[in-house]
């Protein structure tokens, strides 16, 4: 699976800045500034568009920790301070490790609990595509995984491919 994933996925780049666009638009360069000042975990980094993406809105992304589980995928990421090729359902990170989890396109792969890598106060930022047959259930699975989280922001990015984002707090 994972090497079909790495040879498409590049040509979904525009696609995912897309999407990324929303997301700056719906919570704010300055919000996201103070979000990612700070040690932050990327799960499910894949070639690195989303921390491409804030270093072309001119974020600091220095502090980025990036997961994939995919090396040949991880390897065309060339900005990340720190690559690490896991399995999300084994982050090898003690607990409350990091200020900010981001983990866009890739939830729906990790069975694990990711927030006990996360400090208390501490942000998450998700998300997951949907169609619209599955939007109910995608919606569903996208709160489950958050559990114990408090929810601060929800919504919709239409697009050529659909997703919902849920920005949450520890």
């Amino acid at each position: 699976m994972c090497m079909f994933f790495s040879k498409i996925y590049k040509s979904w780049k525009r696609i995912q800045t897309e999407k990324y666009r929303k997301v700056f638009d719906a919570l704010g360069p300055d919000f996201l500034e103070g979000m990612f000042k700070r040690r932050t975990l990327d799960i499910g980094y894949g070639p690195g568009f989303f921390e491409r993406f804030l270093q072309k809105k001119g974020f600091d992304t220095r502090n980025f920790i990036a997961v994939d589980i995919d090396r040949e995928m991880t390897a065309q990421g060339k900005d990340s301070s720190q690559k690490i090729i896991a399995d999300a359902n084994m982050l090898p990170f003690k607990a409350e490790s990091f200020d900010s989890v981001v983990c866009l396109d890739a939830l729906h792969l990790i069975n694990t609990d990711f927030t006990r890598v996360m400090k208390k106060g501490g942000f998450a930022l998700v998300s997951l595509f949907f169609n619209s047959q599955n939007h109910r259930e995608v919606k569903r699975l996208l709160k489950e995984r958050l559990k114990g989280l408090r929810i601060i922001r929800e919504f919709s990015a239409a697009g050529r491919e659909n997703g919902i984002f849920v920005l949450a707090r520890k």
